[in-house]
């Protein structure tokens, strides 16, 4: 929700799928951001007289940030798609220097069962054939799964592990309208290891 107080705005975000101890940790995360000096803005969750920056509420923990100005990229656009890159390893180096034990989940677990409301990627191939893919899309889908079978349990603890963003997407990128020039990245509430 957008939220004016004179000419400030700000956002209030009830969490749908966060709990309050959740919300706390992605806003621990969006303090050591804020303070790596990006050149871009994260996150500025306001605090409640009570010093709180999450509150309780029946709906959800509701946190109120300041509003961040800008429009969502084009990224079939080179140039934007070159910005967003760059930003990407920027916010990489800077979550380097995020405690593991900060992160709000791990996404360390079987990559084929990535998502819990996804099913297996036997159901997913079978909705994707229902829905007009063809044959030879869905042999590439059971081939690319087969070897992330064999090649992830022995691979899995050799693989550098970081904390990172969990939904990085245009639209979760905020860019200047006349400059296409990064602005902000947005919703940390899937930053995990």
């Amino acid at each position: 929700f957008v939220v004016r107080q004179g000419e400030q705005r700000f956002v209030l975000r009830i969490s749908e799928n966060l709990s309050a101890p959740e919300a706390r940790a992605e806003h621990r995360i969006l303090v050591r951001l804020r303070a790596a000096g990006l050149p871009f803005r994260v996150p500025e969750p306001v605090a409640a007289l009570d010093g709180r920056t999450v509150i309780e509420t029946a709906a959800g923990p509701a946190t109120l940030c300041r509003w961040l100005a800008g429009v969502h990229p084009d990224l079939e656009d080179d140039a934007a798609l070159e910005r967003y890159g760059r930003a990407t390893g920027t916010l990489g180096d800077a979550l380097l220097r995020v405690p593991l034990e900060d992160a709000l989940g791990d996404w360390r677990g079987d990559p084929l069962d990535a998502h819990p409301a996804g099913g297996t990627v036997e159901d997913l191939g079978r909705e994707l054939r229902v829905d007009g893919m063809n044959a030879a899309q869905s042999a590439l889908l059971d081939t690319a799964a087969a070897r992330v079978a064999r090649w992830w349990p022995r691979t899995r603890d050799a693989l550098p592990v970081q904390v990172i963003h969990g939904d990085l997407a245009a639209s979760n990128e905020l860019a200047n309208q006349e400059t296409g020039h990064l602005m902000a990245l947005l919703d940390f509430e899937l930053a995990g290891v």
